[in-house]
């Protein structure tokens, strides 16, 4: 009797965790379903708007000639300040705010890609990792 017992109740839980394992389941398809209709946060490289661009503005060209930046807008009449800059490379447009710098301007994303430009030189990086360095441009000002 005690082994019929057992075993009814081995049964038991056994249905009872493949049914909360399917809920489980469900559960994470239902997220996955809701997570994919879900409008991602604000891309920095999306713009929907047409912008009147510098084809000609300063290019800053990293050390190892591996990456070209070029900026096709600065407006300095927004606070805070705000820039377009062109990955020659990849095409890719980065739309990005002045912040608090030591020295220097740099320029920032939502997604935590900058711009550093100092005294001789500029650095773009990606949150705290510098992806490349390079020498300024042979431009007085930056427009």
């Amino acid at each position: 009797m005690k082994k019929l017992f057992i075993g009814i109740l081995i049964c038991t839980v056994a249905i009872a965790c493949k049914n909360e394992k399917n809920k489980a389941e469900e559960t994470m398809e239902e997220t996955i379903q809701i997570d994919s209709l879900a409008t991602s946060p604000a891309d920095s490289t999306n713009t929907s708007t047409k912008v009147d661009i510098d084809n000609n503005g300063p290019l800053f060209i990293s050390n190892n000639k591996e990456y070209r930046f070029r900026l096709i807008k600065k407006d300095k009449e927004s606070r805070p300040e705000t820039i377009l800059l062109r990955n020659e490379t990849s095409a890719r447009i980065y739309k990005m705010e002045r912040v608090m710098s030591v020295g220097g301007e740099k320029y920032q994303d939502l997604d935590g890609n900058y711009i550093w430009i100092k005294d001789k030189g500029f650095t773009f990086g990606k949150l705290d990792k510098i992806i490349t360095e390079g020498a300024k441009p042979n431009t007085d000002s930056l427009q």
